[in-house]
């Protein structure tokens, strides 16, 4: 409920707008009124993408006139809508409303598709998020745009407003891309043409088999950039609230019902693409001249040529197609969008060529009897609809697969050409010859190929009819955001009734803080909200000014139905489920559906349920409760066939829809309904956690040969790898695993194959009772998973009075009385269950050892009355039922012989009773097993379930006497009181998960920063997350308690041998970590309040927005370098990318805002690289930094006063806060001037020699951790520090450094050193580096100038920063630019002895400035100073967003 609180304040200050200013309305002519319901529009720029929404904002305004549509445009497609022949005028309540020009024009975007597409994605959300802010009128309520503008996804989570997000496409290529890794799997992605051309893909679900040349061009290999821009839309979809299809269902049924189980949300396929309504409207226009000559022409004479408004064929086809229609005689009607086609010898009456056409008008005309198409999508729907043929011509991205479907899949088409990526001509002749055939009305062919065209015309236009497929997903969608408006409101109304309650008490604002937008409101300004909250009251509920006792029948609040399966023990946990959703939300209803047998057993008038939960009946079309016993099978075949057509009745017959069904697992049918019906379906699973993690592994029994079981010779046998569950023996599972009836196994097995086309999973289950093996199940599914605690009848058990609720008079039971009587602990409950019972023979044993213990009892028995051979006065009591919960918290009750079903085992265990266990059945045996062996609160009367000797009564006798003897040492305490579990937990600290980018420049920093953090706020939890190598790296390392270790698997190349492929590294981290990281943020105790991840994780900001977490996203570079990278446009601009640095290396680069003139040669490498590999590279980190954007905090481990003007700059371009928190170095752990000792207490050899040197005389030299230079300068640069004479430091990570003639006492070699500490000793001089940030923030936190040579991206513009810019050092290895010539020793023995001169004028300068920066590091990190004060508002920001 927190992010909720945002909109509240947008509400206030629109509502006070519109009382003061007008709103601009030049955009449109129309003048709105504020609609019950605001839908924002937003479509790809693209005339393929804008039409569809058109068509569907045109169909929600025609169904609810109520509504505000406002579609927006950029200004240059506002004035293509408006001023040409092809303007739909929209419904009166849709509106358009404009953003700026600021991506390429529509009339140049083919010559750089990626570009326009970069732009889409970059440069609109800036002004669409001002124009929500400042432009409407009434704040939107949900937004629907194209999938393509994947960055409204994101605003909508940032802002919570539901985004709808609308595929423009077939199903069917969505499925392509979504099964993108079964493709990649199978070796055919990318695609090689004409290699691979006919390769056949039959592995996508519900696509029929497909040849390589008719998938997408983009999976061609020279998709390139292209693919690039599309694929990360494609990951965007599932953080969306629906989805919607501008297809048929009937079109593409298989492949939307296997979508239908891929994504979270709800999916409606709407046929956006058909302008039917327009086409159904009469006119009274004069008609066009194409149409007046079209109504002249014989029926199905005319072939209609349009070949798109975007890609086209090459002059030299188009002049083969001109030849071609002109000599085939066939007539025809041209639509040509660029240049009129040049007909050689005219066409006079028997064609027309125009500019533009009403396409669905022309197709449905008479006189058309084919339709030459480049197959997008939005053509072909128009060609289905109207009926006509189409001779394929696909060019471009999806047309290809659209192609295929209509001439192979569908049969109503023929092709042009047989492949996509053939590039030779077809001829005149050969397509003269094709126009002929295919527009001869009496060959047998075309007479075929129309019939399919008419049939499939009848699917079309009835699935748009009303009530049918497409017109009831519409209906659905619109029903499903209304009410996720009226949610939305009804939130708002929430705090706005608590702030004016609050006001009103105290007479003064509020101390309650819910949101950094409402801490400062005058008790003016409440009233304010109040009035507005009088106004939204009236526009969204009638009669919700009693919000104390709801009108069921007139408020739209939410509606859940809810279906047991038809038996005791499935039935009364729906029940109490019902009981405590209406306690918690008492405005809801709640409909719980029932055959009319179990509707007359549970007898609904003499339960106590609340006022807003209802029973509706369906017919009894099921065996008998009474008689299921007796063929089990075929009451199971009668649930899963015979109850769902009476359950759709009634789904039909509600008054009010429902807005979700819970359903019993076993109940499998119901998935289906629900996601037939757009309906999100809760799965119930009313037994143990255990038990259905079993069912799930079923596999791995088979693997390890446990299944089938032979119980007399299996039965000891352990099963210990089943995730979460303790070892089991083979006896304890479930009864039907190792029964002769298979049938009964199946069953399950197929209920829970379809849990995972559910939205939620639901136990009945206590979270602390199974909690590794919910663990486990929630990285199994893809949905949520909730604990919901044992479903009992608790809330009854809390009511003062007892009653009993087997007959209709209140007045306390005789058996409750009876217990009042006896002593503490003294009863022994014993109920064997509702269901299978145990032989009479042994029935007779245990009462007899019952009536021998001498124990108190108290006995349900449903059947017969047990038979007492002498009775048993007032020692017990027999009863035919009782209430179990009440009776078991009774006092006097010191035991409980049970069956253990899941449902008594949870009543026991709230009680508090320990256990006599006699399972019999089903699940359980592992129950049993729980409480007996895992829990210790009880135990067993038999070893194993299916041992056929009795037990004696003697045995018995003892055992009962032994159970409830209070003073036995054997009776340990229960195991927990589980009204424990619902005590409301104190306030909590926050708790934030970092995340590095698993490199040791980037895994440092955070770490750093995790312990600035726990420094400040101790009573925070900071959980780092590693992989499990790098666990194995880092996990001996000191680290404050309250951060904490979690891991994901490795699944990404090892840190050992990631140089070897880098780019493929970058593309694993940026593709294969997310699935395990939110698989690990579901299992961690708090849940997140916050993340801090490496920008190189680019994934993580849309991830945080999915889940409503916000994320910060830590830069571990210079903030100049991220200021180079986010503005990469202007180099483009500036023609100084892509450069050949070997020419133009030296040109300077001025125009980066903030950024010092910089040569071209100083920027990262990876911009100038000409190698593939490493433009992978370029490509991700570049889409990292723009992912940026969709972050909550931007964190630089710099330090405000070194880079002011850059980090300046971008505040003020990026819409969040940019902190400076550095240095991230470990300068907590270093006091000045200290020693330190190793773990057994001894110096280091290397400290002890550093002390032994004079002050400033040792050159301290480390090359870094991951690339390094050729072995000829490394030879080189050996010899040179060798020769020159100074002492030195040197770490060497692999083999030791090759000295030729030894090193003496001049230095000293070392794998690893304490390099903060090495660098703030006083005998260091000089830091030889290779400008890696980390080490270069080090150096000026130690005063330390520095020698350098950059090696690879940020270290060559840090090199010019300590060399140009801070002037504290000098370049060690000076290069032309694009150079790779060697340094020779000489040099470097020269400079390295001027460097560390102490005498030497120019480098004592340079020691005096390194000493002033020095003092400013310190000054940022002291207390008040820049970077302190910016963690402090930092740790500030995510408290609260915590609190």
């Amino acid at each position: 409920m927190k992010n909720s609180v945002v909109p509240v304040s947008l509400y206030l200050l629109r509502y006070k707008a519109s009382k003061q200013i007008v709103p601009d309305m030049e955009a449109t002519n129309v003048e709105p009124t504020r609609g019950t319901c605001h839908v924002v529009v937003m479509p790809y720029p693209g005339r393929g993408h804008i039409n569809p929404l058109l068509n569907l904002s045109n169909r929600i305004a025609h169904k609810r006139p109520d509504f505000l549509l406002t579609i927006v445009l950029t200004e240059e497609w506002h004035g293509f809508l408006t001023s040409g022949n092809d303007t739909q005028l929209p419904a009166n309540n849709v509106v358009f409303r404009t953003i700026p020009n600021v991506i390429p024009s529509e009339v140049g975007r083919g010559k750089d598709w990626a570009g326009f597409q970069k732009a889409v994605c970059t440069k609109m959300e800036a002004s669409f998020e001002k124009l929500l802010d400042d432009q409407l009128e009434q704040p939107a309520d949900v937004i629907i745009t194209d999938s393509y503008m994947d960055w409204l996804v994101t605003v909508g989570n940032r802002r919570n407003i539901p985004v709808a997000s609308v595929w423009t496409m077939s199903a069917t290529v969505l499925s392509i891309f979504h099964h993108l890794d079964l493709i990649e799997q199978n070796n055919h992605f990318p695609v090689d043409l004409p290699e691979q051309a006919r390769e056949i893909v039959d592995y996508i679900p519900g696509v029929s088999p497909t040849r390589l040349s008719d998938f997408p061009t983009v999976l061609y290999r020279s998709g390139g950039e292209i693919l690039y821009r599309v694929l990360e839309p494609m990951s965007m979809l599932s953080k969306s609230q629906y989805l919607l299809f501008t297809s048929v269902y009937e079109l593409e049924a298989p492949v939307i019902d296997v979508l239908k189980t891929k994504y979270p949300f709800p999916l409606y396929s709407v046929a956006a693409s058909i302008p039917c309504l327009d086409h159904k409207d009469a006119t009274d226009q004069p008609l066009p001249e194409y149409l007046e000559w079209l109504n002249s022409q014989p029926e199905s004479s005319v072939i209609y040529i349009s070949t798109g408004s975007f890609h086209s064929v090459s002059s030299a086809q188009m002049n083969e197609i001109v030849a071609g229609v002109e000599d085939s005689g066939v007539r025809f009607l041209w639509v040509s969008r660029g240049d009129t086609i040049p007909l050689k010898d005219g066409y006079s009456d028997r064609g027309r060529v125009v500019s533009w056409c009403d396409q669905l008008r022309v197709l449905c005309n008479p006189a058309v009897g084919g339709f030459w198409t480049h197959c997008g999508w939005n053509s072909t729907l128009e060609g289905v609809y109207a009926g006509v043929p189409m001779l394929t011509a696909p060019i471009f991205w999806d047309q290809p697969p659209n192609c295929k479907k209509i001439v192979e899949d569908w049969k109503i088409g023929w092709r042009l050409r047989s492949e996509v990526g053939d590039d030779n001509l077809v001829t005149r002749e050969d397509i003269s010859k094709l126009v002929q055939r295919f527009m001869d009305q009496e060959s047998n062919e075309v007479i075929e190929m129309k019939k399919r065209c008419r049939e499939l015309q009848k699917i079309c236009r009835g699935a748009i009819a009303k009530g049918q497929s497409s017109d009831k997903d519409l209906d659905s969608f619109i029903r499903d955001i209304s009410r996720g408006q009226v949610e939305q409101r009804l939130q708002v109304l929430f705090y706005l009734y608590i702030i004016w309650e609050e006001c009103i008490s105290l007479q003064q604002p509020p101390s309650w803080n819910p949101g950094s937008h409402l801490t400062h409101l005058s008790a003016s300004s409440l009233l304010l909200y109040f009035q507005f909250t009088t106004e939204t009251i009236n526009l969204i509920l009638p009669n919700s000014s009693d919000m104390e006792s709801p009108n069921i029948g007139t408020m739209d609040a939410c509606h859940v139905v809810l279906m047991p399966y038809p038996g005791r023990g499935h039935i009364n946990p729906m029940l109490n489920l019902s009981k405590l959703i209406s306690h918690k939300r008492p405005d809801f209803l709640l409909t719980i559906v029932l055959t009319e047998e179990w509707h007359g057993f549970i007898r609904p008038e003499s339960m106590p349920l609340p006022a807003n939960v209802l029973f509706r009946t369906i017919p009894n079309v099921i065996p008998s409760e009474l008689e299921r016993a007796k063929d089990f099978h075929g009451f199971l075949k009668a649930v899963g066939t015979k109850m769902e057509g009476p359950f759709e009745q009634i789904l039909n017959q509600l008054e009010q829809p429902p807005d979700v069904i819970v359903a019993d697992s076993f109940m499998n049918w119901v998935v289906n309904v629900g996601n037939r019906r757009n309906i999100p379906v809760a799965s119930l699973w009313p037994m143990s956690a255990t038990v259905f993690s079993i069912f799930h592994n079923f596999e791995l029994l088979l693997q390890n040969n446990h299944f089938p079981v032979e119980l007399q010779e299996q039965w000891r046998e352990t099963v210990d790898y089943i995730p979460g569950i303790s070892s089991t023996r083979l006896g304890d599972f479930p009864t039907i695993f190792y029964g002769s009836d298979r049938e009964l196994l199946y069953q399950p097995l197929y209920s829970l194959s379809l849990v995972s086309q559910a939205h939620y999973l639901m136990f009945t289950s206590v979270y602390e009772l199974e909690a590794p093996v919910i663990d486990g199940l929630k990285t199994k599914f893809h949905f949520p998973v909730y604990s919901i605690g044992a479903a009992l009848p608790c809330l009854d058990n809390r009511d003062a009075s007892p009653v009993v609720n087997d007959t209709n008079q209140q007045v306390p039971a005789e058996y409750l009385e009876w217990l009042n009587s006896q002593p503490e602990s003294s009863v022994l409950y014993i109920s064997m269950g509702s269901f299978l019972s145990v032989s009479s023979a042994q029935m007779e044993e245990i009462v007899a050892g019952v009536e021998e213990s001498g124990v108190r009892f108290l006995w349900v028995s449903r059947g017969g009355t047990i038979a007492f051979e002498d009775g048993y006065g007032d020692r017990g009591r027999l009863v035919p039922w009782c209430d179990q919960l009440r009776v078991l918290c009774n006092p006097a009750v010191g035991g409980f012989w049970t069956h253990c079903g899941w449902n008594s085992t949870l009543e026991a265990v709230y009680a508090g009773v320990p256990m006599l266990t006699a399972p019999i059945f089903w699940d359980q045996p592992p129950n049993g097993k729980m409480i007996v062996e895992d829990w210790k609160i009880g135990w067993r009367l038999k070893t194993k379930v299916e041992d056929d000797n009795l037990v004696t009564r003697e045995e018995i006798s003892k055992l009962v006497q032994r159970f409830m003897d209070q003073e036995s040492d054997e009776r340990g305490d229960p195991i927990l009181d589980m009204t424990t579990t619902a005590k409301v937990e104190p306030t909590r600290a926050c708790h934030v998960v970092a995340m590095p980018y698993p490199g040791r420049g980037h895994v440092n920093p955070m770490m750093n920063l995790c312990k600035l953090i726990s420094s400040k706020r101790p009573d925070f939890r900071l959980t780092f997350v590693v992989t499990e190598e790098w666990l194995g790296f880092i996990g001996s390392d000191d680290k404050p308690e309250n951060v904490r270790f979690a891991t994901i698997p490795n699944v990404i190349p090892s840190e050992r041998g990631r140089a070897k492929d880098f780019p493929g590294f970058v593309e694993a981290v940026n593709t294969k970590l997310e699935a395990p990281f939110e698989q690990l943020l579901d299992l961690l105790q708090p849940p997140a309040d916050a993340i801090i991840a490496d920008t190189f994780l680019g994934w993580m900001p849309g991830f945080g927005n999915r889940r409503r977490i916000p994320v910060a996203s830590l830069w571990t570079m210079p903030a100049t370098v991220f200021s180079v990278l986010h503005h990469v446009d202007l180099l483009v601009q500036n023609n100084h990318f892509p450069v050949k640095l070997a020419d133009r290396g030296e040109e300077l680069v001025d125009y980066i805002p903030g950024v010092p003139v910089t040569r071209l040669a100083d920027l990262p490498t990876i911009l100038f690289t000409a190698n593939e590999g490493e433009q992978r590279t370029l490509r991700v980190a570049l889409e990292c930094v723009r992912r940026v954007s969709k972050a909550q905090y931007l964190l630089c481990t710099s330090v405000y006063e070194l880079e002011a003007a850059v980090i300046d700059s971008l505040q003020e371009q990026l819409h969040f806060s940019v902190y400076t928190v550095g240095p991230t170095i470990p300068y907590l752990d270093i006091k000045e001037n200290s020693s330190v000792v190793t773990s057994n207490g001894n110096m280091p050899p290397y400290i002890e020699w550093l002390n032994s040197q004079p002050e400033g005389s040792v050159l301290y030299i480390s090359m870094g951790s991951y690339l390094s230079i050729s072995r000829a300068q490394m030879d080189e640069i050996v010899a040179g520090v060798q020769s020159s004479g100074v002492k030195f430091l040197w770490v060497s990570r692999e083999e030791t450094t090759p000295f030729e003639e030894g090193i003496g006492g001049v230095g000293l070699v070392v794998p690893w050193c304490d390099q903060l500490r090495v660098l703030c000793h006083p005998a260091v001089g000089g830091f030889w580096t290779h400008c890696g940030w980390n080490s270069t923030l080090e150096a000026v936190f130690a005063g330390v100038p520095m020698l350098t040579s950059p090696l690879f991206a940020d270290q060559v513009p840090n090199s010019k920063r300590i060399v140009e810019d801070w002037k504290i050092g000098w370049r060690a290895l000076k290069r032309a630019p694009g150079v790779e010539n060697l340094v020779r020793r000489e040099e470097i023995a020269e400079l390295v002895r001027s460097f560390m001169d102490q005498k030497n004028g120019e480098a004592s300068e340079m020691r005096e400035r390194a000493k002033e920066l020095k003092e400013t590091c310190r000054a940022a990190i002291a207390k008040g100073g820049s970077s302190d004060t910016n963690l402090d508002y930092f740790i500030k920001d995510i408290s609260q967003v915590q609190a």
